[in-house]
């Protein structure tokens, strides 16, 4: 899941939240969320994120879910490339 500046979904949303000094907890009321999903956004490894969570994701740090998708899939080919060579 890494995008054009070499960062996963999990890291983007960290880096986000720590960036604005806010615990999980925080950005998970911020979000309006509960905050067992942005434990989740963060530590999870899955490639493939419901639709859902990109909603909740692009929706909290106010992009499109277009540009969410292009920061976090662009590289994706790139990097399984490497890993088979």
């Amino acid at each position: 899941m890494k995008n054009n500046t070499g960062l996963d979904l999990r890291q983007i949303i960290k880096n986000y939240r720590t960036s604005r000094l806010m615990s999980q907890k925080d950005l998970a009321e911020s979000w309006e969320i509960p905050q067992r999903a942005i434990s989740r956004f963060e530590q999870s490894t899955r490639s493939n994120p419901s639709i859902e969570s990109l909603l909740c994701i692009s929706s909290g740090l106010h992009i499109s879910v277009d540009e969410l998708i292009q920061r976090t899939f662009i590289n994706e080919g790139e990097e399984n490339n490497h890993e088979k060579n």
